[in-house]
């Protein structure tokens, strides 16, 4: 997966780059990743995390569509969401990681079945918190970034360990700069 496994990174990179800035073109990389990463993940038999590029290449769509020039209207600002919605998403997100895992444990070969299903469900949340420009999708990126990284280091996906550790990092220049935006 040497080839394909270094184009995901650097799409992701570039992802990840723009998307700080709050270019749009952000969501044409970070689609290009997630078609890459389809198949690293699949070969790694990390299966939740396959699905989950194929989310990411659909929510690459919906950012593309969000974060568009509306032609005189205020383009889409940076918010924030109440601490109550994050409180009830972390129960929500563990709460369904267990049947998921349960599952995935019983009926398939998957490398981590329960650290892959937290961080599947957590990246199905902060990425929509991040298409729906939402200051604390940094905060969660931050946290499932580096619980992904830890995982993909038992599969020897080093340069993907290293890209979701860079992602980590990143987040919190994200949160800073989408934070600096609000003021």
């Amino acid at each position: 997966m040497g080839a394909a496994e270094a184009l995901a990174v650097a799409f992701g990179v570039a992802y990840l780059w723009l998307a700080i800035l709050q270019r749009r073109a952000c969501w044409i990389a970070g689609g290009i990743s997630s078609l890459l990463f389809i198949w690293v993940f699949l070969d790694a038999t990390l299966y939740l995390q396959t699905v989950l590029q194929g989310f990411y290449v659909v929510m690459a769509v919906y950012g593309w569509w969000q974060w568009r020039d509306t032609g005189g209207e205020q383009a889409l600002q940076v918010t924030l969401w109440p601490l109550i919605r994050h409180a009830l998403a972390v129960c929500g997100v563990l709460l369904l990681s267990w049947p998921v895992a349960h599952l995935m444990s019983q009926w398939s070969d998957s490398a981590a079945p329960w650290l892959d299903a937290v961080t599947t469900l957590g990246s199905l949340l902060a990425t929509w918190l991040t298409a729906t420009k939402r200051l604390e999708s940094w905060l969660w990126w931050i946290v499932v970034d580096l619980v992904v990284a830890a995982m993909v280091v038992t599969q020897a996906l080093w340069l993907t360990a290293g890209l979701y550790f860079c992602y980590s990092l990143l987040a919190a220049a994200g949160y800073r700069s989408w934070r600096a935006s609000l003021m």
